[in-house]
């Protein structure tokens, strides 16, 4: 399976810690799921998708990643990610993602982040940067807008750590 250099790209500027839990939204057939755990010794890698298709080909991919046919907002797991991230992911572009971020601001952990990654043409990364980053920042996430590439750039968003926060 080949991997698209969007992939390889946003895998690698997510900075993994060796334990990190992490969480892809929209994975696929399982192409960024075999760079994360290259990455990762003690970390746990979980992968969901609405598509039972794209499920059973990541499965069948990688084999050693947990993949779930799931929505986010359906999503039920036991304790918090260190990272999440998303590539190309329409529906934080399409609409407004309020009830998406805030999901996932409930499954990150205290000092974790969310990065939606995206692919497009240069005169849009601009303007969607600005509004996911004035998104990402009522709800809690520290913004910052990252240009990866020609036509990829990334929004990532940190929560605070837990000694900066009381109510979690």
């Amino acid at each position: 399976m080949g991997v698209p250099e969007r992939l390889t790209r946003a895998v690698g500027a997510l900075r993994l810690a060796p334990d990190a839990w992490v969480l892809e939204i929209g994975c696929g057939r399982g192409a960024a799921a075999r760079l994360v755990l290259e990455r990762l010794e003690t970390g746990r890698y979980l992968g969901v998708d609405r598509s039972e298709t794209s499920i059973r080909a990541a499965r069948e991919n990688v084999p050693r990643a947990d993949f779930r046919c799931e929505a986010l907002e359906r999503l039920s797991v036991e304790g918090e990610f260190d990272v999440i991230f998303a590539v190309n992911v329409n529906h934080f572009w399409v609409r407004d993602p309020a009830a998406e971020v805030e999901r996932l601001r409930g499954l990150l952990a205290p000092g974790g982040s969310v990065t939606l990654f995206y692919e497009t043409p240069g005169e849009r990364s601009a303007e969607l940067g600005d509004r996911l980053a004035a998104v990402f920042a009522r709800h809690g996430l520290r913004p910052e807008v990252s240009v990866l590439g020609p036509k990829l750039f990334a929004v990532a968003g940190q929560s605070p750590s837990a000694s900066q926060t009381s109510h979690r």
